[in-house]
């Protein structure tokens, strides 16, 4: 039976390689809209959890001491429950000026920015007694250099008027530079009534200062402390809280360029919502084209082939063979399609023309595909399954006559 459907397959070859570009032309537009969605949600998925539930979206936050950090934040505020920011570590450069941006574990964990060279940080990197960093690429350094910083601190016991700073010189290592296109967490502090998820991220101006970016995991082991000024933080209340005191947090921190958190969530849901929205019709005309095509083309091969079918039948074949010689047509078909979608991608990649968009091969859209190539597969069994139940084997025999 594959012998006979390898045969079947090559005496068919011209439309079977028509409907192999037509696949395959299918599997690159799933490709672009699966990647076009995932653009649209890259930055939206890894916040989503940091969205729900009562809070504000804010940036700095001062008491009558000045800007506090997270740990004074919550212990001011016992019914704040977390803080989804960056931090800015108390370091500098000694001999220049740059930009630095600390991270927690989570945000490690949560999302990776595009880096043109290196890796971004691990968790097993919490426990080297090197200090890490990724570098922005504007910075002149690569891999494996190091870079020397300064942490300053004040000994407020014997030093109440802080005139006596106590320099501490780390070195780090940079791990990875950062692509010039990269959108960084937190590198965007501006704040406006119109925000949502996508300006938690921004990218950064490297004609300023150079940035580097670093593990405030590590920096609390080498003993740096940090601040969130300026930094735009999603401070979440605890749940069970009555709506006289969330409207009295409000208020508390309506000081600072605010939105509550529910209208930040509902701005970032309604973008995402739009986008897909305006896919989904050209994801319904593919699904539609898949099983249009794919049926009438199959209901012209069978029906051009029913003779041949006939003789196989009449050869000793059974309709169940006769049918897994149309199975193995299609497979090879269809594995046509992917070849050729394989070439295409790699051409597009290395000749640069998929550079400036955003179509990827990503798990999701080979999901995709792999829906498509079995739909395929089942709606090119549709009608040879009924044209060879309907007729009699003198009417196939006599097909094509």
């Amino acid at each position: 039976m594959l012998w006979l459907g390898l045969k079947e397959f090559f005496r068919r070859i011209y439309t079977n390689i028509f409907t192999a570009l037509q696949l395959s032309a299918v599997f690159l537009i799933l490709l672009a809209i699966v990647s076009s969605v995932q653009s649209r949600t890259e930055f939206y998925l890894p916040v989503k959890d940091h969205l729900e539930g009562e809070g504000v979206y804010t940036t700095s936050i001062s008491d009558e001491n000045g800007i506090i950090n997270e740990d004074d934040l919550i212990k001011k505020y016992p019914e704040v429950d977390s803080v989804f920011t960056s931090y800015t570590p108390d370091v500098f450069y000694p001999d220049s000026d740059g930009k630095f941006i600390s991270y927690n574990d989570e945000i490690i964990n949560m999302y990776t920015p595009k880096l043109e060279s290196g890796r971004w940080f691990k968790s097993s990197d919490n426990s080297a007694n090197t200090l890490y960093g990724v570098i922005s690429s504007g910075s002149g350094l690569e891999v494996d250099d190091t870079v020397s910083v300064t942490n300053v601190t004040y000994n407020q016991k014997t030093d109440p008027t802080f005139t006596h700073p106590i320099e501490k010189n780390l070195t780090v290592k940079i791990i990875g530079v950062l692509d010039e296109k990269a959108q960084v967490f937190g590198a965007d502090t501006y704040i406006t009534d119109s925000d949502d998820f996508r300006n938690l991220y921004g990218d950064y101006d490297e004609s300023k200062m150079p940035l580097l970016l670093l593990s405030q995991s590590q920096l609390s082991k080498n003993g740096v402390k940090y601040s969130i000024s300026g930094n735009k933080q999603i401070i979440k209340y605890k749940s069970g809280l009555s709506d006289e005191k969330i409207e009295a947090l409000n208020k508390e921190f309506n000081s600072v360029s605010v939105m509550t958190l529910n209208k930040f969530s509902s701005a970032s849901k309604l973008y995402v919502y739009e986008q897909i929205i305006k896919l989904l019709p050209l994801l319904i005309c593919i699904v539609l084209l898949v099983i249009v095509s794919t049926v009438s083309i199959s209901a012209l091969n069978v029906k051009g082939g029913l003779k041949t079918y006939s003789i196989f039948y009449v050869c000793g074949s059974d309709r169940g063979q006769c049918l897994g010689v149309c199975l193995i047509n299609s497979i090879l078909t269809a594995s046509l399609a992917v070849v050729v979608s394989v070439i295409l991608m790699n051409v597009g990649s290395i000749s640069g023309l998929l550079g400036a968009t955003v179509i990827k091969a990503s798990s999701l859209g080979i999901l995709a595909c792999a829906i498509a190539f079995i739909l395929h597969i089942i709606c090119s069994m549709v009608m040879p399954i009924t044209l060879m139940s309907k007729g009699t084997l003198k009417d196939n025999l006599s097909a094509n006559e």
